[in-house]
């Protein structure tokens, strides 16, 4: 099977942000003075390419991918169950195959209560709705992967996640 694409959760913009496009789009009473606020905002919350003081970090990891490399067979970890990975993680390379550049961790049998904030959030959001025995990429951006030690600060990472058990938790 074809290994699919996802993208989820986006750049999150304010909700005023959000009201003013929405406005826009409707063409409803929206001044000038808005539209350009909202436009600045956006830009700069992307960044630019080749804005940033060092030339060498990657700019082009902004929200979390998900790309399923193998459909499992078995339940669908959902938030509050215990789950148990086994995972590799590769600091981002965009000059490397597969955007994989150094190791910087991995870990068999890895237990963790999904959406829990136990562990990173590309962890937390990126397996739910994955099934038991399937195989996940996530390309993380760095403040998706805050809070691990291994990980360079500031530094976009790449997962492989392979889901070895997903069992409900009674509450």
């Amino acid at each position: 099977m074809s290994a699919t694409t996802r993208t989820r959760y986006p750049l999150h913009l304010p909700d005023s942000l959000k009201e003013t496009a929405a406005r826009l789009a409707k063409n409803d009473g929206v001044s000038l003075n808005q539209w350009v606020v909202a436009c600045v905002w956006v830009l700069s919350a992307l960044g630019v390419a080749g804005c940033t003081s060092n030339p060498a970090a990657p700019t082009d990891v902004l929200y979390l991918r998900v790309i399923e490399r193998e459909i499992g067979a078995g339940r669908e970890a959902r938030d509050g169950d215990r789950v148990v990975i086994d995972y590799v993680m590769w600091a981002y390379d965009p000059g490397q195959v597969e955007n994989k550049g150094r190791q910087v961790d991995s870990r068999t049998g890895y237990t963790f209560f999904l959406g829990a904030n136990q562990v990173i959030a590309a962890f937390d959001q990126g397996l739910v709705g994955m099934r038991v025995g399937g195989l996940r990429r996530l390309v993380v951006p760095a403040r998706y992967a805050l809070g691990l030690a291994a990980a360079p600060p500031g530094t976009p990472l790449v997962a492989d996640v392979r889901l070895v058990e997903a069992q409900a938790v009674a509450r």
